[in-house]
């Protein structure tokens, strides 16, 4: 821990002065972020930080709360409502190595951006290599047709129609006009009574354990011990990706400590740490200093390749031509029916 913590001390070098009493209040779940990091960021910077409950899904942050941690595509809501503060992208250390694909997810209307990507998970084809053998499929086409649905797994989620959008070759699957939504779910349509849908890495582990499946699409990370004997592929059509995020709510007297919070996060240290714990991939190549040689080349592939192929997940807003995500939600229990 204290080598972690001098580790971030240097990767931060904070600007110390005078701070609102009183600890950033940051809303996150409990096993966000384990103590070691905590107790590593906070002496790293000289900010305090209160962990607080998470957000309840689409509720906006009281007043009691300066910094909330949340899923990527959960903020669209909070961004289009000005409860998010505008980083100043420079004062935030680290945040210029992170991606722009990350990034521009989380931008406002006028270009402003709203939160900070720390932790970032692509879905690829997950194939029992002793199902597949060297040839594990590449193409989405075998998650989506009646032949191969018996032994196929998806996760649980409305999103998984941006997966079937970009099937069909659609430039924005977050972007879809009525015509296109309905196309995306006729694409899972054939297969839908035949696939296990999965909500949780624990049910995906089982259903792979248990032999129920071949092939799932999702994160290899979370598969734990059972990884060895999984291929991970790119799909040709390219993938969806999601991302954790941090962001500063408006008004907070302590923006000055969040933000340097927020750069202590992106530090190595504390990415290569989230990294392994989470089971998520870090934001920057630079955490490669403080993973393993095996580890530090699937970084870098993820970022130059994979995130390359991949549409960064939000919800559909609705506006003009396009469709809203109260209609996705119900293209899928229509599916899912």
């Amino acid at each position: 821990m204290l080598a972690a913590a001098a580790a971030l001390a240097a990767a931060v070098q904070p600007a110390l002065g005078a701070q609102p009493a009183g600890p950033v209040r940051l809303a996150a779940g409990p096993s966000a972020f384990p103590p070691d990091v905590l107790r590593a960021v906070v002496a790293a910077t000289g900010c305090s930080v209160q962990v607080v409950p998470p957000l309840a899904p689409g509720a906006a942050p009281g007043s009691g709360v300066d910094m909330v941690e949340m899923r990527g595509e959960d903020a669209g809501t909070l961004i289009a409502s000005g409860r998010l503060s505008v980083i100043d992208e420079p004062t935030v250390n680290g945040l210029g190595d992170v991606p722009g694909r990350l990034r521009d997810a989380l931008r406002d209307a006028s270009g402003g951006l709203r939160a900070v990507p720390y932790l970032w998970s692509p879905q690829l084809l997950l194939a029992r290599s002793k199902a597949f053998g060297g040839q594990p499929p590449t193409s989405l086409r075998a998650l989506f047709s009646r032949q191969g649905a018996l032994r196929a797994a998806l996760p649980d989620s409305p999103l998984e129609l941006a997966l079937a959008a970009r099937y069909l070759g659609i430039g924005d699957p977050f972007a879809l006009a009525r015509d296109e939504l309905n196309s995306a779910r006729e694409v899972v349509a054939p297969a839908s009574r035949l696939l296990h849908l999965y909500s949780s890495a624990t049910q995906l582990r089982t259903l792979f354990r248990r032999g129920e499946i071949d092939l799932a699409l999702g994160n290899p990370s979370t598969l734990g011990a059972q990884r060895a004997g999984v291929v991970a592929t790119l799909p040709s059509e390219g993938t969806i990706a999601t991302e954790r995020v941090l962001a500063i709510v408006s008004g907070s007297p302590r923006a000055g400590c969040a933000r340097r919070l927020a750069g202590a996060l992106l530090a190595p240290p504390a990415q290569a740490q989230l990294s392994l714990v989470r089971g998520l991939l870090p934001v920057r190549s630079a955490a490669c200093v403080m993973l393993s040689e095996t580890a530090c080349r699937t970084v870098q592939r993820a970022l130059s390749r994979t995130l390359a192929n991949s549409a960064v997940a939000v919800h559909p807003i609705a506006a003009e031509g396009v469709t809203g995500w109260p209609e996705w939600v119900g293209e899928w229990v229509l599916l899912r029916g």
